[in-house]
């Protein structure tokens, strides 16, 4: 079964940011509103090509992270999600 090297971390929770892996606006929306700025990543991009700096702030900037949600993929699976 093939596993994420995003997912890795959750394993050592000890030492790893905050982080979530989801498919659900409204679990991003909490998870960014709590953090503030947050770097959205597909589970299955490499060489930092699927990675978005988003930030939670203003209504506007919450519109502007779930569209590049939706860029990343998480119509079609989750993504995964950090502080910034």
């Amino acid at each position: 079964l093939f596993q994420s090297e995003k997912l890795v971390p959750s394993e050592l929770q000890a030492f790893a940011p905050p982080s979530v892996v989801t498919q659900s606006k409204e679990t991003l929306l909490d998870f960014g509103r709590t953090h503030g700025s947050v770097v959205l990543k597909s589970l299955h991009g490499a060489q930092s090509k699927e990675v978005v700096l988003t930030r939670f702030s203003t209504p506007s900037q919450r519109k502007a992270a779930l569209q590049a949600a939706g860029r990343l993929g998480m119509v079609r699976g989750p993504i995964f999600a950090q502080p910034y």
